[in-house]
């Protein structure tokens, strides 16, 4: 009995032990764990952002040995046996199922099919953001071909120069009467390159160009799932789609997505935090990046659902949020300012949404975007391009952060801060050719490495425009690095905060302006010679303003009438310059490139222009005004709405 009790003491006395010692032990791990998250507190979403960037990765890499290729689409059929009666899309009063889009999708298909689309083949679309969008989009890949995200905002030339880039063999069009004149004014353009027409929608009026009405052929097919043979050569390396981006060329660029990459982008925007159960608010237009692909695809790829809106309205945006019971949002800088803009309403915090995600909010904005709405939504700032092999995510509330640059993200030397020269607009390399990162607080060029893991495949059909994003033998030879083209500073907390774009472009309405282009425009107004543009800051707006130097004809005053309309008609609505400054002389450098660092600092207040008439966009008036120092102040506190 006394063996008994003895060995029943020692085995409770060791059980008590190994207790202690694995307490002992979680303890120690905790204790660790608070103190690397004290010590690095970043350490954690950097985990967080390399699990999900591996996967992604691993995705892509078991994605190109299935035989045919596992794609986007091959995501979507998923979803659609899945989720079949789970709603996809909300648009207006419409709700589209998984399935319905997928039925949809393979009825464009047999459309595009039987049109001729094929692998390397592109149909590109004109449309407002709709449900139909994505479906043609979709449709459009099981063929095997690509589409172009045309920007609904272009005209004329511009209009022109992106169906020429794209080489589509047909175009979609919505049956947006804006829409049908944009068609009407380029008809024996898409007549000549013998184009072929789809209207969606009925009209109302006749038209002046032969068209096919794609409503009527969509009805006519099946919804069953089109063949697989029809994409079976697709690899991650094959064109899913083109989204143009202004540049330093004048006319957008073609950015090639391809299927690799939309895979990629699909698991990567998933850092931001989207739920299976979450209702995603995304008024933004589905040609830009935010939307059509980060927008969509983080969706798509989780099985949540997205609103979609024909186009952003602040003044309906919390109210469409409880509508469709939104739990997550997307947003661009000004998107979310004009919302803090509206009148202050009793139902202001009355909504569900948890979070907001996407790019170029301003600290201030931000803080009276939470104040006003809640203080618990989470803001996910994010930094990327839509040709970009990067991207930032602040993953912890860091006001005006767009991510963070960790020790442990440095040491992976993917990207990097580099010298930039603003006022010769060029990057700064030591004695032996290579570049020079910048210290912390210092604003550097960010440059990412393009590795077979952060490709960088540059725009269609421009090799020229392409080469010229990449740097090459940067820190030794025979690497090479993607152009941001963008200003960063790195503070010693690590985080990362974006300063300003350099080179010929500049950023208005949550868009890129290329000032080459409006300046080819505003060359052509009537009695302008030669013009320099550049983007000027308006106290409480985000981004920069248009604002056109111009050298006038020999005896001739500007014509505020005439060059308004002219302006109007060539150019989107966010790329017409708001001020027109009249000089005798444009200054260049040496290289007889435009000078525009010292116009930039002297911004548009008139009491800054030297005895240099100066004008704004007077949209009441649909002319030119001259800019008075009265005029001036109304628009600082937007009685004057620009």
């Amino acid at each position: 009995m006394d063996r008994l009790t003895s060995l029943h003491y020692r085995v409770t006395m060791d059980f008590q032990n190994i207790l202690v010692i694995l307490a002992s032990f979680v303890a120690l791990l905790l204790i660790t764990w608070q103190l690397v998250d004290y010590l690095c507190p970043w350490l954690k979403y950097d985990i967080q952002y390399l699990k999900i960037g591996a996967k992604a990765v691993l995705l892509i890499r078991k994605a190109s040995k299935m035989k045919p290729t596992f794609t986007i689409i091959d995501k979507l059929i998923d979803q659609a046996k899945d989720n079949a009666r789970k709603p996809f899309i909300y648009y207006e009063d419409e709700v589209w199922s998984y399935q319905r889009l997928n039925e949809y999708s393979n009825q464009a298909a047999r459309v595009m099919y039987n049109a001729g689309i094929r692998m390397n083949k592109t149909v590109a679309l004109l449309m407002n953001s709709r449900p139909e969008f994505v479906g043609l989009w979709f449709g459009i890949g099981k063929t095997g071909g690509a589409t172009a995200f045309i920007n609904y905002n272009i005209r004329g030339n511009s209009l022109m120069h992106c169906l020429k880039v794209s080489e589509c063999k047909a175009i979609v069009v919505s049956n947006d009467p804006e829409l049908m004149k944009a068609i009407e004014d380029i008809a024996d353009f898409i007549k000549t390159d013998e184009i072929q027409l789809y209207v969606l929608g009925d009209l109302k009026d006749e038209v002046k160009f032969d068209y096919e009405p794609l409503n009527q052929l969509l009805a006519e097919q099946s919804q069953t799932e089109s063949p697989l043979e029809w994409r079976k050569d697709l690899t991650v390396k094959s064109d899913f789609c083109y989204v143009y981006t202004s540049g330093t060329t004048g006319l957008p660029k073609a950015a090639a997505m391809k299927h690799g990459r939309i895979l990629l982008a699909s698991q990567i925007i998933l850092c931001g935090g989207v739920r299976h159960d979450d209702i995603v608010y995304s008024p933004l237009p589905l040609y830009h990046v935010s939307s059509g692909i980060m927008g969509m695809l983080e969706v798509l790829s989780i099985g949540a659902t997205v609103v979609v809106r024909k186009k952003f309205s602040a003044s309906h945006f919390w109210e469409e949020c409880r509508k469709y019971n939104a739990t997550f949002v997307q947003y661009i800088g000004e998107t979310i300012r004009y919302v803090c803009d509206q009148p202050p309403h009793p139902d202001d915090k009355n909504h569900c949404v948890r979070a907001i995600m996407g790019n170029g909010l301003r600290p201030a904005v931000w803080r009276k975007f939470l104040d006003r709405f809640g203080k618990d939504i989470k803001v996910v700032e994010i930094y990327g391009a839509t040709e970009g092999n990067t991207a930032f995510f602040n993953l912890d509330d860091n006001f005006g952060s767009v991510g963070s640059f960790s020790p442990l993200m440095k040491a992976m030397g993917l990207v990097s801060l580099v010298k930039y020269d603003q006022e010769n607009e060029e990057i700064f390399r030591d004695a032996n050719g290579r570049c020079v990162p910048v210290p912390y607080g210092i604003p550097g060029l960010m440059i990412c490495k393009i590795t077979s893991s952060t490709e960088f495949h540059g725009y269609l059909g421009n090799k020229k425009q392409t080469e010229s994003k990449i740097l090459r033998n940067v820190f030794k030879d025979g690497d090479s690095y993607y152009n941001s083209g963008d200003l960063l500073r790195r503070e010693r907390d690590y985080h990362m905060y974006f300063v300003d774009r350099v080179g010929d472009t500049f950023r208005w309405k949550g868009e890129n302006i290329s000032t080459n282009e409006v300046a080819d425009a505003m060359g052509n107004a009537p009695g302008i010679k030669e013009a320099n543009v550049y983007g000027v800051e308006i106290p409480g707006n985000e981004g920069r303003a248009g604002m056109a130097v111009v050298l006038l004809e020999k005896n001739t005053e500007l014509d505020c009438i005439e060059v308004y309309k002219h302006v109007c008609a060539s150019l989107a609505s966010y790329a017409r310059p708001l001020f027109v400054r009249i000089k005798e002389e444009l200054e260049v450098t040496g290289t007889f490139k435009q000078k525009k660092v010292k116009l930039v600092k002297e911004g548009c207040s008139p009491e800054n222009m030297a005895g240099d008439p100066i004008y704004f966009m007077n949209h009441k008036e649909k002319c030119y005004s001259l800019l008075t120092k009265e005029a001036y102040h109304d628009i600082l506190n937007n009685t004057i709405r620009m």
